[in-house]
């Protein structure tokens, strides 16, 4: 589920019991509700950005390593908890970045379940001596997992697990001050209906574009602006973001429309950046009292990569 856009297959598993049936419809909208308010589009574009674009995939001027936690909606019941890990690189002899990366999710107190694997490569060339391109794909191998039997104790065929493979393409354009990138990722969406099943094709995109300012002398100090927009076939969604960065800390936040909330903070200290970001939800189509927590640590290798095209040095977060 840690793509924003992933969040797909809350009506995966219905359980076929008749006497289930409106319970189980209520708690699947309740799912779903509790799903979309947490989202994680900050973390994937400055904390884990190979995940959310392939094509920052080994961009950075070391290998860097990244640890993730989320907790969503802890007040509630029906709680999510995630944890990510995830590493990427430039090798010079693939002129690209590979990566790799982990995830791990349960949403609903352990009533859905994801496991993913996921690899990268990322193609890099210089274009002039301002603009670097990458364009970049992944493919991500997934073990999703529906259990109702906590809710339900004498319904006993009510576990059903899947695998599946996901695929994903992206491009990104930076220089020294400006950044601006696009994403595709097709999955198919599986209907349940008791009785019938049917599939759907699902287009996701996901563009942004941002520029980084240096008004100041140090240039250790500057302002980072950014514009996120994305699509899901009928489904439109825009967010904004703000950081203000310095040599050790960092401190943002970020509006998505008629969404949520998040305000975002950083320490870095040596070759460790220490990010936090608190959510809060403020859709009328969710709980008022939605909320989420991220934390991400990200350690960058002493040693930088020799590369020919240039590095994505600005700090996103």
């Amino acid at each position: 589920m840690f793509y924003q856009h992933k969040n797909k297959h809350i009506l995966t598993f219905l359980p076929k019991h008749d006497k289930m049936k409106s319970t189980s419809f209520l708690i699947l909208i309740l799912l779903s509700t509790l799903s979309f308010s947490q989202r994680t589009d900050f973390t994937v574009t400055n904390g884990l950005p190979q995940i959310g674009n392939p094509a920052f995939t080994g961009t950075a001027e070391s290998g860097r390593a990244n640890y993730g936690f989320m907790l969503r909606d802890p007040s509630l019941s029906l709680y999510g908890v995630a944890h990510y890990l995830a590493y990427d690189q430039y090798v010079n002899k693939l002129r690209g970045g590979i990566g790799v990366q982990l995830l791990t999710d349960r949403t609903g107190n352990g009533i859905t379940k994801t496991k993913s694997l996921g690899i990268n490569y990322a193609f890099q060339q210089n274009l002039g001596e301002s603009f670097t391109l990458s364009a970049g794909a992944g493919v991500m191998l997934k073990n999703e997992q529906m259990d109702f039997t906590t809710l339900f104790p004498y319904y006993t065929d009510s576990i059903a697990s899947k695998n599946y493979f996901e695929f994903t393409a992206g491009l990104v354009l930076y220089s020294e001050h400006v950044f601006a990138g696009i994403q595709y990722a097709p999955f198919n969406y599986d209907y349940y209906n008791y009785d019938d099943t049917f599939t759907q094709r699902i287009h996701y995109f996901n563009s942004f574009i941002g520029y980084q300012l240096t008004p100041f002398t140090n240039k250790n100090l500057s302002f980072n602006t950014s514009i996120n927009f994305a699509t899901q076939n009928s489904f439109h969604e825009l967010s904004i973001q703000g950081i203000f960065n310095t040599k050790f800390f960092s401190l943002g936040s970020r509006y998505l429309f008629e969404d949520e909330i998040s305000f975002l903070a950083g320490v870095n200290f040596w070759k460790l950046n220490l990010k936090y970001a608190y959510t809060i939800g403020i859709s009328k189509l969710t709980n008022s009292s939605s909320s989420g927590h991220q934390f991400i640590l990200q350690f960058n290798l002493p040693n930088k990569i020799e590369r020919s095209p240039n590095a994505f040095k600005m700090n996103l977060y």
